[in-house]
């Protein structure tokens, strides 16, 4: 009777090292787990990168309507045509909504906004 119990306690043993030497399968699990990860990563530095993008348009956009209506014999309606322009042919139709240009004198200069 102790020999059969060996016996068997052994193939368990055999079994049991067989299976933990067995990597079949565990690049699909290791894939199945990362893939959300790295597809929110990815996705995350898209948005981002789109948001820079978007941001550094209006500001080259309001530079521009501003350098527009600041050249002289010109009004605040060219800046703003301008500046409405080159958000059409860069930015999405929808993203920018109003645009507004205001022109003051701050200390002699002036200043437009």
């Amino acid at each position: 009777m102790r020999a059969g119990f060996q016996d068997r306690r052994s193939r368990v043993k055999r079994l049991k090292a067989r299976l933990w030497q067995d990597q079949g399968g565990n690049a699909t699990v290791e894939f199945a787990l990362v893939a959300p990860i790295l597809l929110a990563v990815a996705l995350a530095v898209l948005q981002l990168a789109l948001a820079l993008h978007v941001r550094a348009t209006l500001t080259s956009a309001a530079a521009e309507g501003a350098r527009a209506a600041a050249l002289a014999g010109s009004d605040l309606a060219a800046g703003e045509r301008r500046a409405r322009a080159i958000l059409q042919e860069n930015i999405a139709a929808g993203v920018v909504r109003d645009i507004t240009v205001q022109r003051e004198w701050h200390g002699g200069a002036l200043v437009i906004s």
